[in-house]
């Protein structure tokens, strides 16, 4: 987890060029796929009143991104907890999809692209 919240990380890799390129915008959706500690879905959510969604497969993640929303009064994300293959949201459900450094975990490269 370390790793993921690093300076080294935010230096190398800072979330607001991908989410500008991706045209996060108010009113628009995310769903950001493999959100480990909400590296991608925090900042999303500060940029748009819609829904991002938060999809990993490990609970303890989950819950580090709800305590991160809750003291940033962020009560617009929803986590969800789930395979990149099987996303539990109805087709065309988000204005955007973010998968950043997960498709290497997916079981099913084709399938997880499908999905989204």
């Amino acid at each position: 987890m370390a790793k993921l919240e690093s300076p080294e990380r935010r230096a190398a890799s800072p979330p607001e060029p991908l989410l500008d390129k991706l045209d996060v915008r108010d009113p628009f959706s995310l769903l950001d796929l493999g959100a480990g500690t909400g590296y991608f879905t925090l900042p999303a959510a500060e940029r748009t009143s819609g829904i991002v969604f938060a999809l990993d497969i490990e609970p303890r993640m989950l819950d580090i991104i709800r305590s991160k929303a809750e003291e940033r009064e962020l009560n617009h994300i929803q986590t969800l907890q789930g395979q990149l293959e099987n996303i539990p949201l109805e087709k065309e459900a988000v204005d955007r999809v973010l998968a950043s450094l997960v498709l290497h975990e997916a079981e099913t490269v084709d399938r997880a692209v499908a999905e989204m």
